[in-house]
């Protein structure tokens, strides 16, 4: 059974703290909502998630497997789906070239 498990993530640019402590699971099958107003961290932790951003402290087990180990993420992000919220596909590439 697949689970994402966040503990005690923190992270921040400069002062500014964006995610304090964070902490929850995800079990397969789950349906989850992150809801909040623009600046909460909804999008950071995501990122996050996805291996994109970096944080600070705490962590994220996929699987039983700590993301931050890079071939873990690597197996990690054939799992999760992210589409960012800003259109980022370069128009001289090939759909084949940006999928890559």
């Amino acid at each position: 059974m697949k689970k994402l498990i966040v503990t005690n993530v923190y992270k921040s640019y400069g002062k500014n703290r964006v995610l304090n402590n964070l902490n929850f699971d995800i079990n397969s099958g789950d349906i989850v909502a992150l809801v909040g107003v623009n600046g909460s961290g909804k999008s950071t932790l995501i990122e996050i998630v996805c291996g994109i951003k970096k944080y600070n402290s705490g962590a994220i087990l996929f699987n039983e497997i700590d993301i931050t180990d890079k071939k873990a993420l690597k197996n990690t992000k054939k799992e999760i789906g992210y589409m960012p919220q800003n259109f980022s596909l370069f128009n001289d590439l090939t759909v084949k070239e940006n999928l890559k």
